[in-house]
């Protein structure tokens, strides 16, 4: 379904003011984006097969008609608030209808075609949010149940649906009239399928359901509005009827729940979900819900949630509320208390399904005291989380301030314009640039001169010493040479010392070999004695 409301372009901002283009680049991440459903407060009344829409101007979801019990179709109508979970009743449809088409125009009112009560009926009731009244405009040509609505402001497309299985019934709200568009390709008969516009190719999606054969079928086709005319798409992974599809702030389309038949109360029904990529053609899987169910109905907020709410299986009907953030999104300024003169930076992180290609941004100041500083504007021409320098004028007071931010997140599916975002920050007082530069120089040229002051003093020191160095120097080489005289002095001794031991060696030498002379003259002296004392005894 589509709310059909329009949504604050920041492209209109841009270009009434300077543009001012940045280059960023992108850190691809490593893991798929992978959100959980979570459960939301519940309805206080269980709800299948109803026309639900929501009304992201009012943060409110409403809710026509339905089953609200095993059989019948019931009149009542609720009001749930999406921030608070409440729910509360408003006037009930004047005439009950389950299986009903229908959505919310630019006029802040619900349409909702025909639909089942005891019967199809041929209805157009009209349900005004603010003034929380109903009117009729000019009936259905053919009575439909369980086809699905697509919204086209001002018109209405009606895909299918018992009664007029092969039709698109084309309501236009500019001048309450109908006509026809081409019919489904091949004639072929469908109901309980879901219909999902995509502004950014003016195309409607018809998706699943059940063909005239009640033979549940996974076909999706692609109804082009400027040229009225159909072609195919990448089948979807599972055959399905009796879900529901919308499409997302990232323009991915988001199909959820249902079943394998389109009978009240089958015994199977899914918890699974899909989403559809128009820009590559291809179906991916979500996470599951934690409540499977059929004829639930799917919308999706500006906040990038989509909200699975109500439905039934074989048992009962269902007051479910569950949600799934496709487009996760965190603004930040890196500062929250900021000197006068001084910068910031505000900061965008986000994670979603869908392909990134660029972004906008335009944010202005507002003093405590109501003073609104001028708007800023900047396009980011490539992909990543982008980020602001935010400058803060010495002239600006301290106190406290708001930031106002206006993102739109450009993607291969669509462009998503984030809601406004407000950021409370501090502004504290500082000295001005120029006196703080004057004050620098002033404690530089004190710095200056001490050191100066000090080098004077530490050469004069160095002076000293190296004085003090030249004479110990100069008493280091006369000990040096008085050294080197003394060393000769006892050289020279030492020489002579030698000289005299030489000399009485040599005499000792000559002395011990007259002593062996005489020794051996000796002997040889007695033996001649001996000798001539035998020559005498023997006469």
């Amino acid at each position: 379904m589509s709310d059909g409301k329009s949504r604050f372009r920041i492209s209109s901002l841009i270009s009434a003011m300077m543009l001012m283009v940045l280059l960023v680049s992108a850190v691809p991440s490593a893991l798929a984006y992978s959100p959980s459903w979570d459960s939301l407060k519940p309805l206080f009344e269980g709800k299948s097969q109803a026309v639900v829409v929501a009304d992201n101007d009012n943060n409110t979801v409403y809710m026509f008609g339905g089953l609200t019990g095993l059989s019948g179709s019931a009149c009542s109508s609720f009001a749930y608030d999406v921030n608070t979970g409440f729910t509360t009743r408003i006037t009930s449809m004047p005439v009950g209808v389950r299986g009903a088409s229908g959505g919310l125009g630019e006029d802040g009112r619900v349409y909702i075609f025909s639909g089942w009560n005891t019967t199809n009926v041929a209805t157009t009731q009209v349900y005004d949010i603010a003034t929380d009244s109903w009117s009729t405009e000019t009936a259905i040509p053919n009575n439909v149940f369980k086809g699905d609505c697509a919204v086209v402001w001002p018109e209405f497309y009606i895909f299918g649906g018992t009664g007029a299985a092969t039709m698109v019934q084309i309501y236009s709200a500019s001048n309450d009239s109908w006509y026809m568009g081409s019919p489904i390709p091949w004639g072929e008969a469908r109901k309980a399928g879901a219909a999902a516009y995509s502004e950014t190719e003016n195309a409607i999606y018809f998706i699943g359901g059940v063909n005239g054969g009640d033979v549940t079928t996974d076909t999706v086709y692609r109804f082009d509005i400027d040229s009225d005319s159909w072609s195919n798409r990448t089948a979807l992974p599972n055959q399905l009827a009796a879900f529901d599809a919308t499409v997302g702030v990232d323009g991915i389309i988001y199909a959820v729940g249902g079943s394998d038949v389109d009978a009240h109360f089958a015994l199977q029904v899914y918890s699974a979900g899909y989403y559809y990529c128009s820009n590559n053609d291809s179906w991916h899987s979500l996470p599951d819900m934690s409540n499977a169910r059929k004829y639930l109905s799917v919308v999706s907020l500006a906040d990038g949630r989509i909200l699975a709410i109500g439905g039934n299986d074989n048992l009962g009907i269902f007051d479910y509320v569950e949600s799934l953030k496709v487009v996760s999104t965190t603004t930040s300024l890196s500062l929250s208390s900021i000197g006068q003169g001084r910068s910031t930076m505000l900061n965008l992180s986000f994670n979603s399904y869908a392909s990134q290609t660029a972004a906008d941004v335009m944010f202005y100041l507002k003093a405590d005291s109501g003073q609104v500083y001028p708007a800023q504007a900047l396009q980011f021409l490539s992909p990543g989380a982008p980020s602001v320098i935010v400058e803060i004028a010495q002239s600006m007071p301290a106190g406290q301030y708001e930031l106002h931010a206006f993102w739109a997140l450009f993607f291969e599916t669509g462009e998503y314009n984030l809601p406004e975002v407000t950021i409370h920050f501090d502004i504290f007082a500082t000295v001005p640039l120029q006196d703080q530069i004057s004050d620098l120089q002033s404690q530089i040229n004190k710095l200056n001169a001490t050191f100066t002051d000090r080098l004077n003093t530490q050469t004069g020191q160095i002076s000293d010493l190296k004085h003090l160095n030249d004479e110990q120097q100069n008493d280091i080489d006369d000990l040096l040479s008085q050294l080197n005289q003394t060393n000769s002095d006892l050289n020279d001794a030492i020489n002579q010392l030698n000289n005299k031991a030489d000399s009485a060696q040599n005499a000792a030498d000559s002395a011990g070999t007259y002593a062996i002379i005489a020794l051996g003259l000796g002997v040889i002296l007695i033996i001649v004695l001996i000798i001539n004392i035998l020559m005498a005894r023997k006469r």
